[in-house]
Formats: C-alpha cells, sequence, structure tokens
C-alpha cells in the first residue's frame, strides 16, 4: 500500500509542476505586427485661374473647376478670377509667364502682337462655319495645335488647347441692315475681326469685357461684338444695347486654356492628362451649352425690349468679300503665321468653300 501510495504521490507532483512551469516561464514576446502609419493626405496644388470673361459669366468655370477636383481626387483646386481682378485682360499672358497667374481662360486675339499665330488659332475672319468639325480637324488632324503650342512655349506657357465659345454676334444701340449702317457707328471688337471691319471703312475698338456695359451705356461704343445671346444676357448688356443681329460674324470666337509652363513642369503626368482632358471636355460642354440656351436668352431678352435683326445676304457677303485679305496680312506677320493660315485654307479646299 505504501508504494501505491508513493507512485499517486508522485504522479501528482508531476502534474502539479506541469501547471506551474507555465507560469514561472518568462512573458512570450507580442506575435501581433506593429501597426501601419497612418497615410498622409496629398498634396493639394491651388491654380489662380483668371477667365477673360465678366462677373456674371464666371458661373460656367465652375463646371471645369469641378470637373478637374473630381477627376484629380482633389489633388487640384482652383481660385477663380473674372476678367481685370488681378492684372488687365491684355496682360494675362505675360502674368502667367511670369507666374503672377498660374493659369487663363484667355483669347489669342489679345495677344497676336507677341504671338502672331494666334490670329489663327482665335479664328481666322468669317472662316469657323461647323466650328466643332472645323476646330477638330485644323487643330487636331492638320497640325495647328502643334504650331499654336510652339509659339505659346515661347513666353513660358504651356497651351493646353482651344476652348470653343459662343457664336461671335453683333449687339447694337441702332439697327444694321447695310455696310453703310454700320460705318456709323462705333464697333467694339477684336483680332481679325476688326481688321475685316476696318477693311470696310467700319470703325472699330477694343474694350475688355468688364468695360463694355459702361462703355455701351455712356457712348463710347455704339456695338460690340464680343459673343452670343446668352453671353450678352449674363452681362445685362441687352439693357443698353437693343438690337441683336444675325447670322453671327463667326460662328464661334476660340478661346483658350494656357497656363505656367514651370507649374505645368512640376505636375505629375495624370495631373497633366487631366487637366489636357478637362479643357477638352469643357470645350465641347461649352459648344452645346451655348447652343442650348441661345434661343431661350434671346426670348427672355425680347420681353425685356431686345429686338432681333437679320443682316440681308448681301451685307454679309460684302462683308465676308472683306475679310479674305485680311487672311493674307495674318499670314505675313510671321512663318509660323503664314503655316497656321495655310492649315486653314487647305481644309476649306478640301471642303470645296475656297478654290
Amino acid at each position: 500500500m505504501k508504494r501505491i501510495w508513493s507512485i499517486g504521490v508522485l504522479v501528482g507532483l508531476v502534474a502539479m509542476a506541469m501547471l506551474l512551469i507555465p507560469a514561472c516561464a518568462p512573458a512570450a514576446e507580442p506575435t501581433t505586427e506593429p501597426a501601419a502609419p497612418a497615410a498622409q493626405a496629398p498634396e493639394v496644388i491651388t491654380i489662380k485661374l483668371q477667365a477673360l470673361a465678366a462677373p456674371g459669366e464666371m458661373w460656367r468655370f465652375e463646371k471645369f473647376e469641378q470637373e478637374v477636383k473630381e477627376m484629380s481626387n482633389g489633388r487640384l483646386e482652383f481660385k477663380l478670377f473674372s476678367g481685370g481682378e488681378i492684372v488687365p485682360t491684355t496682360e494675362t499672358l505675360d502674368a502667367v509667364g511670369s507666374g503672377v497667374l498660374d493659369m487663363a481662360f484667355g483669347c489669342g486675339a489679345y495677344y497676336m502682337d507677341k504671338i502672331p499665330v494666334a490670329g489663327v488659332e482665335y479664328g481666322l475672319p468669317f472662316s469657323w462655319q461647323v466650328p466643332q468639325m472645323d476646330m477638330y480637324v485644323v487643330f487636331w488632324e492638320r497640325g495647328l495645335m502643334d504650331l499654336v503650342r510652339e509659339a505659346y512655349a515661347e513666353h513660358n506657357t504651356y497651351y493646353l488647347g482651344p476652348v470653343h465659345t459662343d457664336p461671335y454676334a453683333l449687339l447694337a444701340t441702332e439697327e444694321c441692315q447695310t455696310v453703310a449702317d454700320l460705318q456709323n457707328l462705333k464697333i467694339r471688337t477684336t483680332g481679325g475681326v476688326a481688321q475685316a471691319l476696318e477693311n470696310s471703312g467700319i470703325s472699330t475698338v477694343f474694350l475688355p469685357a468688364e468695360e463694355m456695359y459702361v462703355g455701351l451705356a455712356t457712348g463710347t461704343i455704339d456695338g460690340t461684338i464680343y459673343g452670343g445671346a446668352s453671353g450678352y444676357r449674363d452681362m445685362k448688356l441687352y439693357e443698353v444695347a437693343k438690337y441683336y443681329h444675325k447670322p453671327p460674324v463667326q460662328a464661334c470666337a476660340v478661346c483658350n486654356h494656357f497656363m505656367n509652363m514651370d507649374l505645368w513642369n512640376s505636375l505629375s503626368p495624370d495631373l497633366q492628362a487631366i487637366l489636357t482632358y478637362a479643357t477638352s471636355d469643357f470645350s465641347q460642354w461649352m459648344a452645346f451649352n451655348y447652343m442650348d440656351i441661345e434661343y431661350e436668352a434671346l426670348e427672355s431678352m425680347s420681353k425685356e425690349g431686345l429686338q432681333v435683326v437679320t443682316i440681308p445676304d448681301e451685307t454679309m457677303a460684302e462683308l465676308t468679300r472683306a475679310a479674305l485679305p485680311v487672311w493674307d496680312e495674318i499670314a505675313s506677320a510671321s512663318p509660323r503665321a503664314a503655316k497656321g493660315v495655310e492649315i486653314v485654307k487647305d481644309w476649306f479646299r478640301a471642303k470645296g468653300v475656297l478654290e
């Protein structure tokens, strides 16, 4: 019996020892992986953009701003300024090149003294007939984009692309049916259209968009060729000029987006692609938006006393004949401008418009 008890005691002692060993052993090292550091928020780049537009037109640029912000996941944002808020509209090219502005919605017609080919970019007078098709073919298929980008790069700016805007129609304080009627007016316009009108003996003057209302109200100008019905409505110009003339002098005016070259080069390829795509998409949206609201704008202004005037075909033909020599004047400004004019002429020959 003592032997059996001794074996039982021994077994019990061994069991107790086994239970005590883990309690006496040093604590095991934790096996959980260390927490990963919190992801850093992406850098946000704020782009200071001034548009040539008057304050009443700036709502359109909110679409471009929002699209870029969404596509970049918030990495690109904008501060938007209307024409003249930071620098005079005619000085935006130099302001973007020097970095005073990061980017601009501009118009090549304002920079023809520094970039002669911009006269082609903006649109040779009476040239664009079917704007979406003409612009696409001339810029992307026939090489005008390369010429324009080369020219803007010489001013430390990157040309993102053309932006389709509204019809280029005459709004005046008097009804005009003939060239003689137009010769009695002083008309605000710019670029090749100004040259073409002057060839017909019509006085022209340049005013930036933000000064047109006062100019019409005070008689500094008697009419403006700046845009279409929706733009004139947004700027309330119908309050001081009651005659809207159709057809437009040009089916559309071509504006643009360009940005500081140093800033452009600092952006990652995906952000560059986003800005390029958004500019093209904005151009298409502008084209269809203007078409969509043109007639509604005319109707609403007519209720406020606006009168729609149809210019006779013979008057338009006379103005067009006076415009054609301007193409050659623009071509003579530089070898690059000459190449640009020839690109447009080749396209219109292919369409059967020119011989």
